[in-house]
């Protein structure tokens, strides 16, 4: 800034009020105070010390004001919400539908990690078709800032978004956005996603919002661990349900092609699959024999089909004595067999080993969408 005076000529502690003019040329109101240095110091005599304070904006007792009137809204809303029944999707589509009015801004959105590392948007608000496909999955390791907030646990704030190299892949200014504030969403020290808003307006998050945004992020954190729990707590007593339904069948005198329906009924209520089957092993010819399928597609695979060990995927699920999954048949088939799965439309697979001493055959799930099938599932 400038001070169009000399404050050599103060023999005293002096304060007064002024306009300024910052080294871009803007004029502000301010209060000057200049102290001069009693003694001789290293830079010489007549040193004074020049404190100036903007006070052209709110003032800071109305800034704080609107702070706590802010943090309330804000809180007395996640209070209510995070009351109802805990639905991790629920919880972020009401809560990323709400912020940009509770914080006076223009956008948010939020990301989570997914199963393969990466962090997938769940929910967004107030962004541009063009902003939504530029942040759809990014890369947690990569130069971006929402990557660097998960990779650190650490806040961040972008004050112009259309010169900072971490936002400019993302078409902000599409939307008309033009600065951004991104913070970690957490629960037990452990980086869950990422919560991120964005403003019109150009630096727009300053301290005050950034302490509201890392506690709503901290909140959302526990919240999400917390849906995550029940959810897997009931999936568990599904799977406890499904496996009680199966022993009884199993014990019972029914035959092999009885057992194997009610079996993949009880299944498909927790797992979907378009084309299921039952294969034995006959450790003698080193062959898989398809003894039970149940599909509604058309299949070059049918019931009574024997298919060689090496070169599927139910072969390897034998010899090995592990389940193996194919998540995506269209980005890599490494047995040739299946193949014939491919062209019929299957997209991903699991096979499960039967062993009991020794391998007996395997079950296979089959569907035609890429990636239906996680190591949840084998569970």
């Amino acid at each position: 800034l400038i001070l169009d005076m000399d404050v050599t000529n103060f023999t005293r502690p002096t304060n007064f009020i002024c306009e300024c003019i910052r080294s871009s040329g803007a004029i502000f109101s301010s209060n000057v105070s200049i102290v001069p240095l009693e003694h001789e110091s290293p830079l010489g005599k007549g040193v004074s010390i020049v404190a100036v304070r903007d006070f052209s904006g709110p003032s800071l007792i109305t800034k704080k004001a609107s702070f706590v009137d802010k943090e309330i809204s804000i809180f007395n809303y996640l209070n209510k919400s995070l009351a109802k029944p805990l639905n991790m999707k629920r919880i972020l589509r009401e809560t990323v539908g709400r912020l940009p009015s509770l914080m006076e801004c223009d956008a948010a959105w939020v990301h989570l990690v997914d199963e393969k590392g990466s962090l997938e948007l769940m929910a967004h608000e107030g962004c541009t078709q063009a902003c939504i496909e530029d942040i759809k999955r990014l890369d947690p390791g990569g130069a971006c800032l929402i990557g660097k907030v998960f990779g650190t646990g650490r806040p961040l704030v972008v004050k112009d978004a259309s010169s900072d190299p971490r936002v400019t892949h993302i078409r902000l200014a599409d939307s008309g956005l033009r600065s951004m504030a991104s913070v970690p969403m957490q629960s037990s020290g452990k980086v869950l996603g990422v919560l991120s808003l964005a403003s019109s307006g150009k630096s727009f998050f300053d301290p005050f919002e950034m302490k509201i945004l890392s506690a709503v992020g901290n909140q959302l954190g526990v919240a999400i661990e917390n849906a995550r729990l029940i959810t897997q707590l009931r999936k568990r007593m599904e799977q406890i349900e499904l496996i009680n339904e199966v022993s009884s069948a199993i014990n019972s005198s029914l035959s092999i092609g009885t057992l194997f329906r009610i079996m993949v009924t009880e299944i498909r209520k927790l797992v979907g699959f378009d084309r299921a089957s039952l294969l034995l092993y006959n450790e003698k010819e080193d062959h898989l024999l398809i003894l039970a399928l149940e599909t509604q597609m058309k299949t070059v695979l049918p019931k009574g089909v024997k298919a060689p060990v090496e070169g599927t995927s139910s072969g390897w699920a034998a010899k090995n004595n592990e389940p193996y999954i194919n998540y995506d048949l269209r980005r890599e088939i490494p047995f040739a067999i299946d193949r014939k799965l491919y062209d019929e439309g299957i997209r991903s697979t699991v096979s499960i080993p039967l062993y009991q001493d020794r391998v007996l055959g395997v079950f296979n799930l089959d569907s035609i969408e890429p990636m239906r099938y996680s190591p949840d599932d084998l569970q």
